[in-house]
């Protein structure tokens, strides 16, 4: 698939620059498909809020097609947790430097079950270890012996919750390898997670979610009392 991306001013809206843009995005895109090997389906891909009510129609009348939808989902700190042991066998441990780079490569086993899985490079792994919001200390590992089984890789975005003048914490990337799911992992990580941020002082948690997770993930979060608080739509149009 190829993504475009687009963004208005408010005063410049309903003028046409919108579809103007999407349709330069587009041959664009086209050219750089014909320096890629062939074979295959090919795809444009936007995506829109469902706030974005301007820019559901821009795409409709383009000719795409809704395929997928993520919801981000928050939780008030305050709500009671379940009972969640961690299963038996495994163990949470701090996450030392030499951790980072087994974590990273079970993460990639674990989400080639996900839509739209693409191999990652060793590009993906440097700008990932040098992210802004790479923390850590704040991650929920367990560990089989000297195999991950799971994790949580919550983050802290401090500079979003001074401007918008809140305590959040985001319990992301939640992975189970398979020979340990169907076994309360991610439940026990992602309650360890949100009491975490509890203690850390934060208000609420926040994640997000692809609604066809064939994992059941939305149903797990929903459980744990998560939900939703925003909505974006994936579409998407056959390249032509």
């Amino acid at each position: 698939f190829y993504t475009s991306l687009g963004f208005v001013r408010p005063d410049w809206r309903r003028r046409g620059l919108g579809a103007a843009m999407l349709g330069y995005n587009e041959e664009h895109l086209r050219r750089l498909a014909r320096g890629h090997p062939p074979g295959g389906s090919r795809f444009f891909r936007v995506w829109a809020m469902d706030t974005e009510h301007g820019a559901q129609a821009l795409f409709a009348g383009a000719g795409y097609e809704p395929v997928r939808h993520y919801i981000i989902m928050t939780r008030p700190i305050d709500l009671s947790l379940p009972d969640a042991p961690l299963p038996g066998g495994l163990e949470v441990r701090p996450v030392e430097p030499g951790h980072v780079r087994p974590i990273w490569e079970a993460m990639w086993e674990a989400r080639r079950d996900h839509w739209g899985y693409v191999e990652p490079g060793e590009q993906d792994y440097a700008r990932w270890t040098r992210g802004r919001l790479f923390a850590p200390e704040l991650w929920q590992v367990a560990w089989a012996g000297e195999q991950v089984a799971g994790m949580v890789l919550n983050r802290l975005d401090r500079a979003q919750n001074e401007k918008y003048q809140r305590r959040r914490g985001y319990t992301q990337d939640i992975f189970v390898r398979r020979p340990w799911r169907r076994r309360g992992l991610a439940r026990s990580l992602l309650v360890r997670s949100i009491r975490m941020f509890r203690e850390m002082g934060m208000e609420e948690t926040a994640l997000g979610v692809d609604t066809q997770n064939p994992s059941g993930a939305l149903r797990l979060y929903e459980s744990v009392g998560y939900r939703e608080v925003q909505r974006h739509t994936i579409y998407h149009k056959e390249m032509g």
